[in-house]
This record gives structure tokens, C-alpha cells and sequence, in this order.
């Protein structure tokens, strides 16, 4: 968890913070960074494919976050955040809430 006034979601447990559609939201959007629990990871692929700049399948069929065309996969887990665009946080929400494995943990900054 990180202990800097971030907000961690977890999917699994809830999510009551983010709401999408207005352009005054929109404008407003905090800092997001994403990380994956490949302890957690089915290997659906749906992360990918809903959000391919940031979320790749590794040579060993987990997927792990993209920073800047780089795959953060030494180690991996929460020490490889990657900064999610502001393009993608949408996307980012929706592969996060679509996780079969519910893996994916958004963490977003004032």
C-alpha cells in the first residue's frame, strides 16, 4: 500500500472514487499509476487487449505494466508502477474492473 496520501483501488474490495463522462471530471483527473499481482494473474489477456499501451503479456504469460514502450517485468509486482496517460485511464479502469484474476491495483494522486 503506499503510505504517500495516494488512494489505493482495489477492484475486488470496491470501488467507489472514479466516474467518467463529464469533461469538468475529466479536467480534474489526478496522477494515476498502475502495478500487477502476477501471483494473481490468469493470464486472460483482457488487460492487453483493453488497454494494450499499458498492459502486455511477458514470455512467461503474465502480464505486467508498460512504461514509455518498456515492459516493467524485473521484478515486477507493486515495486513497477507505471504513470498511466490520461488517455488511457479509462481504459486502465476498465481492465482493471474486468480482471478475472483482479490483479490490477490502480493508485490515484492528488
Amino acid at each position: 500500500m503506499v503510505s504517500t496520501g495516494a488512494r489505493e483501488w482495489y477492484w475486488s474490495a470496491g470501488r467507489a472514487g472514479r466516474t467518467g463522462g463529464s469533461s469538468s471530471i475529466e479536467q480534474e483527473r489526478s496522477a494515476m499509476k498502475v502495478w500487477i499481482d502476477q501471483s494473481r494473474c490468469l493470464n486472460s489477456r483482457q488487460c492487453e487487449e483493453t488497454a494494450p499501451r499499458v498492459f502486455s503479456i511477458a514470455d512467461d504469460g503474465l502480464a505486467y505494466v508498460r512504461q514509455n514502450d518498456r515492459l516493467l517485468d524485473q521484478p515486477g509486482g507493486e515495486t513497477c508502477q507505471a504513470n498511466v496517460p490520461d488517455e488511457d485511464q479509462d481504459a486502465v479502469d476498465t481492465a482493471a474492473y474486468e480482471c478475472p484474476g483482479q490483479c490490477i491495483h490502480v493508485i490515484e494522486q492528488p
